[in-house]
C-alpha cells in the first residue's frame, strides 16, 4: 500500500470543522476537480482557506 501512495498529497484545509461539506473552501474544491478530472495533485505543502469565516455573517447588510 505504501507503494501505492508514494505519489500522494496531503491537502490541508485551515478552518473549522471536520470537512468542507458544511464549511466550503472553492482552493480545495478547485484542487480535489483538477485530481479528479485532470490527475494533477496539488503542490506538496498546499494549504486551502475556508471561503466564509466562521459566525460571519451570511446575508448582505442591506437584507437586514
Amino acid at each position: 500500500m505504501a507503494a501505492e501512495l508514494r505519489d500522494a498529497r496531503l491537502l490541508t484545509v485551515s478552518g473549522y470543522g471536520n470537512t468542507t461539506l458544511l464549511d466550503p473552501s472553492t482552493c480545495a474544491a478547485d484542487h480535489k476537480t483538477a485530481c479528479l478530472v485532470r490527475g494533477v495533485l496539488p503542490p506538496r505543502g498546499t494549504v486551502c482557506w475556508q471561503d466564509v469565516p466562521p459566525l460571519a455573517e451570511t446575508a448582505p447588510a442591506a437584507s437586514r
